[in-house]
């Protein structure tokens, strides 16, 4: 099984790391019972977390927004990022604008109704 890692180091868990559910928070550290996030900052919480490179990208085609995964990802910070085009980051900004322009297809077909009932 893999190792897990969480913020403050290897999970909370078995001596291989197997975690317990508390995203690497140490058994001590979880004494005090956190408050809860209001589900917008559970959510905005999570993406800006998340290993993975995300953006925000308004109807204009440029980044409103990027999370520290893309930052780092692209060498930049996240406020360098943003404001500047999404085709911008690629070494063929013409296919940077056929992705987004793709992505924007399939969302938009995704999210229309289905006809089921």
């Amino acid at each position: 099984m893999p190792r897990l890692l969480g913020k403050h180091g290897p999970m909370a868990g078995d001596k291989n790391g197997r975690g317990d559910g508390h995203c690497g928070i140490a058994a001590e550290e979880r004494s005090a019972a956190p408050q809860p996030l209001e589900p917008e900052a559970q959510v905005a919480e999570f993406l800006e977390d998340a290993p993975l490179g995300l953006l925000w990208i308004g109807p204009d085609g440029r980044i409103q927004r990027a999370n520290r995964a893309w930052a780092e990802l692209t060498g930049g910070s996240q406020a360098s990022c943003a404001g500047r085009p999404f085709a911008e980051f690629f070494t063929d900004p013409q296919a940077g604008a056929e992705l987004l322009a793709a992505t924007r297809r399939n969302w938009f077909a995704a999210m229309a109704p289905s006809g089921r009932s």
